[in-house]
């Protein structure tokens, strides 16, 4: 089987038809078929269900759509960095990001990272952690940044770079709050304090309820839910609020003077995984995402380590 095939292959796929794909492809739809019918016999097995609607694919086809996939995706990306090195055309990089990385970190290490390489162009998609594996595994990203749970760790699938080991989240508050210019505040008080917490939160509520649990109390209930961390943020900022962080999630509100920490030291939130990025097993990153992630590293641990 050759790459020129699975290209055709998976053009049909995507535009459920022959006569469709051939235009897609500017080829004739004679030769077309020729070309799934090679691929056919080389497989041992029809790949498509014909019929008047069109053509989708059986078992054998869908088993076998994976890894066309995957493999036309490496060719691209090897025949891209060729080309990238002998200097012919722009260099690409795809990443994935978590809210952590995307509210401070990245786009500060972009912003180095294309001053030095000025032809690179860089793509960014947030999502869900599951989205952002399955872009992983199908190299749709070079890598995604996020925390590196077991999930991501016990995947065979998948490979990782630890970036921070143990990240820390304190409480905060806004700088006019007086519980941020209190020496301590004691638990109880706490407790009883209009707390900002994520919508999407089993993790997040059940690290709460142990940090309460420690002290003999009961998990506060949240005053606000949220799904935008930059939300969270401005209510943070503006409000009567208290919420955990890191301290590279709200840097720049830190140096700003707009939020402080609130000095509970028998309330601290320790991360039960470390902080990095996975990508790929099997498929080495190419120069350019190398050096974005290395810088992506280096501001990570000056800012969050």
């Amino acid at each position: 089987m050759d790459i020129k095939r699975f290209r055709h292959f998976l053009a049909v796929i995507d535009s459920g038809s022959i006569s469709d794909a051939a235009r897609a492809l500017r080829m004739s739809q004679g030769a077309l078929s020729i070309s799934i019918q090679a691929i056919e016999r080389d497989a041992g097995s029809p790949l498509f269900i014909r019929s008047s609607d069109g053509m989708t694919l059986n078992e054998v086809g869908r088993a076998l759509e994976t890894r066309a996939r995957l493999i036309t995706n490496e060719v691209d990306r090897a025949q891209q960095e060729i080309r990238e090195l002998l200097g012919m055309e722009r260099g690409r990089v795809a990443i994935g990001t978590t809210p952590h990385f995307a509210g401070l970190i990245l786009p500060r290490a972009i912003i180095q990272f294309q001053e030095a390489h000025p032809r690179v162009q860089v793509n960014v998609f947030g999502g869900h952690l599951s989205t952002l594996i399955a872009a992983a595994k199908s190299r749709d990203i070079d890598f995604a940044l996020a925390t590196l749970s077991r999930n991501i760790t016990a995947d065979p699938e998948l490979g990782s770079r630890v970036l921070v080991p143990n990240r820390s989240s304190r409480i905060y508050a806004a700088a006019t709050n007086p519980l941020s210019g209190r020496r301590q505040v004691s638990p109880e008080t706490l407790a009883s304090c209009p707390w900002l917490l994520p919508r999407r939160s089993d993790y997040y509520r059940a690290k709460l309820a142990r940090v309460f649990e420690n002290v003999g109390l009961q998990a506060p209930d949240p005053a606000v839910e949220y799904d935008s961390p930059l939300m969270a943020r401005q209510l943070l900022c503006e409000g009567p609020y208290i919420a955990f962080f890191s301290r590279a999630a709200v840097h720049h509100e830190i140096t700003h003077g707009m939020v402080k920490p609130v000095h509970a030291p028998s309330l601290r939130w320790d991360s039960d995984y470390p902080t990095g990025a996975f990508f790929r097993n099997g498929g080495a990153l190419s120069p350019a995402a190398l050096k974005l992630l290395s810088i992506v590293g280096t501001m990570t641990r000056e800012v969050d380590g």
